[in-house]
C-alpha cells in the first residue's frame, strides 16, 4: 500500500524459499476424500441390502416365453419402502462420490514461518514510488 492509501496488485513469477533454503515450503497434504469415499461405500453397501431386501418381498415365475417377477400383494408397503431406501442410499452414495470428486487435497503449513520471495520477473507498479515515497 503506498502512503496516500493506494492499493498495488500485479501479477509476477517467483517462488519461496524455506528455513532450508530450498524452493518451496515443507508442509503436510490434508485430504477428505478418504472419508467421503468410505461414506460412499457404507451408503453403497446399505442400498444393496436394501435391494436385497426388496427382492425378498417378490417371486419369480417362469414359463416357456420367459420369466415373470411379481410382487407379494400382502407385502406391496415393505417392498415400496425397501425400494425407496434402496434408491436414497444409492443416490447418496452417488453424492458423496460427486463431492469426493470436487475436493483436492492442500498442503496445510505452519504459520509463523520465515520465508524467502524470490521474484524471477521484473515489475512495473505503473507510479513513480521513490517521488511517491518523498512527499
Amino acid at each position: 500500500m503506498l502512503n496516500d492509501g493506494t492499493v498495488l496488485e500485479l501479477g509476477t513469477q517467483g517462488y519461496v524459499v524455506g528455513e532450508d533454503g530450498k524452493a518451496g515450503l515443507r508442509g503436510r497434504v490434508v485430504s477428505k476424500q478418504g472419508r467421503l469415499i468410505a461414506l460412499s461405500l457404507v451408503s453403497g453397501v446399505a442400498s444393496g441390502i436394501g435391494d436385497a431386501v426388496s427382492q425378498s418381498f417378490t417371486s419369480i415365475a417362469t414359463n416357456p416365453l420367459g420369466s415373470v417377477q411379481t410382487v407379494n400383494p400382502e407385502a406391496i408397503a415393505q417392498y415400496g419402502v425397501a425400494q425407496g431406501f434402496a434408491k436414497a442410499l444409492d443416490r447418496i452414495a452417488e453424492w458423496y462420490l460427486d463431492r469426493a470428486n470436487e475436493i483436492y487435497p492442500v498442503i496445510e503449513v505452519d504459520s509463523g514461518r520465515v520465508v524467502e520471495v524470490v521474484l524471477t520477473d521484473g515489475l512495473d507498479f505503473g507510479v513513480d514510488l521513490f517521488n511517491q515515497a518523498r512527499r
